[in-house]
């Protein structure tokens, strides 16, 4: 329940750092492993392991094994670093990667990596497969129409839209 309950206050996490994270994967992998990690440490018991006539240990800290939790402590933030570290390569790798094919797809005549102004303002989910992704629209916006978005919008100068 304790590690349900910090992904949930972890979702909220992206709002505050101002990231992308769609699916909260950050929130439900990053956070509910290390919290599960650590509360192993805390709730880890010999009779459950030892459910396989094999495993042997000593339990954790609630079994009077203190130093379980600082393993557990110890080995998720060691996962953590190590996890970061490993990233950065691969974030370069990916990046240099996916520019140059972005880069040459943009090259191609009618293969444009973004849609016009009139698809953007219209809705993607609209624009580009016909029908919205999100049914449970308000009054106001199930009744919306491109001439109103248009009518409350403006361009921002720099290439975007702005809302008035």
């Amino acid at each position: 329940m304790v590690a349900g309950v910090l992904c949930n206050y972890a979702t909220k996490l992206k709002f505050f750092f101002n990231v992308d994270d769609g699916l909260d994967v950050f929130a439900l992998h990053g956070i509910g492993g290390y919290a599960g990690n650590v509360m192993t440490g805390l709730f880890a018991a010999d009779y459950v392991a030892a459910m396989d006539g094999v495993t042997v240990i000593a339990g954790g800290w609630i079994q009077h094994n203190w130093i379980q939790l600082g393993y557990q402590l110890a080995g998720a933030t060691a996962y953590v670093l190590m996890v970061y570290l490993s990233n950065c390569r691969i974030m370069a790798y990916s990046f240099t990667v996916s520019y140059i094919i972005l880069y040459i797809m943009d090259l191609i005549p009618f293969l444009r990596l973004r849609v016009d102004e009139r698809a953007e303002l219209e809705g993607l989910d609209a624009s580009q497969m016909g029908e919205f992704a999100f049914e449970a629209l308000t009054e106001k916006e199930a009744n919306w129409s491109l001439a109103d978005i248009v009518g409350e919008a403006h361009d921002d100068g720099h290439g975007g839209i702005v809302s008035k």
